[in-house]
């Protein structure tokens, strides 16, 4: 097989020549529209995720995101020229040489914070008080540097895209790169080693890996987080993520030249163009295949024949399986010579679980929280999506709290129970146009999760979605809220399952 020698992978958040967005958290909304619509034209947008303003850990993310970023939008309104933060980021923008592009959110009559007045006053901004917000987005997109195209900008529109996951991708691969650095080791011999090492780093240096581990440990997100760093190295790596619940038995060719297509920017009508796009000398992909677990009976024999073929004829790139230890036909794949390393993806520490709910809740909450998860609790934290569920349970029921200590999820029902209802309040209005009331949105879950039960399926046509439903838009609706994936057919999110 021939090597080839990548560059380290960066172990932080690789979103290179991005836009960096400053504002007050009273205009989170508009801030969350207008990343949105600049994500749809092909650009990277960074947003502080919620928790994080306050402290070193603060200061640090943002020293690290201004570095690399092309320019900076600062939303100014009163409580944005109010702020202490904002003005810090400025600040530090400022010394860094960054342009600063002012958005006029709202009306400023004075200005206290001697380090923002410098932007009102001398700095053209564009005005979103007095325009409609469509005419000063395409005013503001002659502003920005053009996109990149190509395969260059196919892999900008990928790094924007998974910062648009609806419940926070973005939010969550900059916590666990941070704080919760997931480590894996090796599987040999029939058994899990006692080394670990930062799995980042073994699923960008490894030509064909077998990635395993328990549900919610973070294959997927590991995967995600390694299509970022690929997307955003120089010259760009080429991520191709096949999603095999939805095997059906089509060749696997077709699911990459699919998945290639998704931006537009890369061309491929066919097969056979797909075939000559892979065997181009210069070009470096990662075939990313997650959920082999997942494939139904019918078709996991094919699909293994599938990776078999798809590593032999592209030799030149790189492979990486996910599967639950707990599932069988990963014994079949390393037994056929096409994996060439297996790793087991370990659990969290306490001390790292503890360190995590610190970061984001203040040592005093965190402290508490942390103390108040019996046996049981501490045993589901040991795992990174579940630990960032705990954070927003609790900080749901703390909004919900009027009086005494806020009391912790005793069990896994009460947990997503309230995780979900933080996320059905996460609406984004403007995709939405109308709110719909909680209960519809459960009782719309609940409908689906039934149907599903009863054709023992895991996913459903949108068609039958909507009978199911009656009503397109609250599917619309938890598709924004996080709670559904999916396009052609839907399935519930990792969280819910």
């Amino acid at each position: 097989m021939m090597s080839i020698q990548l560059p380290p992978p960066s172990l932080h958040v690789g979103d290179s020549n991005h836009l960096f967005m400053s504002y007050a958290s009273q205009d989170r909304p508009f801030v969350e529209r207008l990343a949105q619509d600049l994500r749809e034209h092909g650009h990277i947008v960074w947003i502080d995720f919620e928790g994080i303003r306050g402290g070193d850990q603060w200061k640090q993310s943002i020293a690290d995101a201004l570095h690399p970023s092309k320019l900076v939008l600062l939303v100014l309104s009163p409580d944005a020229v109010a702020s202490a933060w904002v003005e810090e980021e400025i600040e530090t923008a400022r010394t860094l040489g960054k342009k600063i592009i002012p958005l006029m959110l709202r009306p400023i009559q004075d200005v206290q914070r001697p380090n923002l007045a410098w932007v009102v006053q001398e700095i053209q901004y564009r005005d979103f008080t007095k325009m409609r917000y469509e005419h000063v987005l395409t005013e503001l997109l002659k502003d920005l540097p053009r996109p990149e195209s190509g395969i260059a900008g196919h892999c900008q529109r990928l790094i924007a895209r998974l910062a648009a996951t609806p419940w926070g991708l973005d939010h969550y691969i900059q916590e666990e790169a941070r704080l919760l650095p997931v480590d894996a080791s090796p599987y040999e011999d029939g058994m899990v080693q006692t080394q670990r090492e930062n799995l980042i780093r073994r699923l960008w240096g490894s030509e064909r890996l077998l990635v395993l581990g328990e549900p919610g440990v973070g294959k997927t997100v590991a995967l995600e987080r390694l299509s970022w760093e690929l997307a955003s190295a120089d010259p760009a790596i080429v991520p191709i993520t096949v999603k095999l619940l939805m095997y059906d038995g089509q060749s696997l060719l077709e699911w990459i030249r699919l998945d290639l297509a998704q931006t537009g920017e890369i061309k491929l009508a066919t097969l056979e163009a797909t075939r000559k796009f892979l065997q181009q000398r210069d070009l470096t992909c990662y075939f990313l295949l997650d959920g082999l677990n997942e494939v139904r009976p019918a078709y996991r024999g094919q699909l293994l024949g599938e990776i078999t073929r798809l590593a032999l004829e592209y030799p030149q790139h790189r492979l990486v399986v996910t599967s639950r230890i707990q599932d069988e036909s990963w014994h079949t794949l390393r037994q056929s010579g096409v994996i060439r390393a297996s790793v087991v993806v370990q659990t969290i520490h306490p001390e790292q679980a503890l360190a995590y709910l610190v970061a984001h809740l203040g040592s005093a909450d965190g402290q508490t929280l942390w103390e108040q998860l019996d046996g049981k609790m501490r045993g589901l934290a040991a795992t990174p999506l579940l630990l960032w569920f705990i954070k927003e349970a609790w900080l749901e029921a703390r909004e919900r709290q009027t009086a005494g200590p806020v009391r912790v999820p005793e069990n896994r029902g009460e947990l997503y129970h309230n995780f979900v209802r933080r996320m059905l309040r996460r609406d984004d209005e403007r995709r939405l146009n109308q709110t719909y009331l909680e209960h519809e949105r459960l009782m719309a879950l609940e409908q689906l999760a039934f149907e599903m039960n009863q054709l023992k399926a895991l996913t459903l046509s949108w068609e039958r979605a909507i009978e199911v439903v009656g009503n397109p838009q609250i599917i619309e609706a938890l598709l924004v809220n996080g709670l559904l994936m999916g396009e052609r057919e839907l399935r519930f999110s990792p969280h819910q399952t």
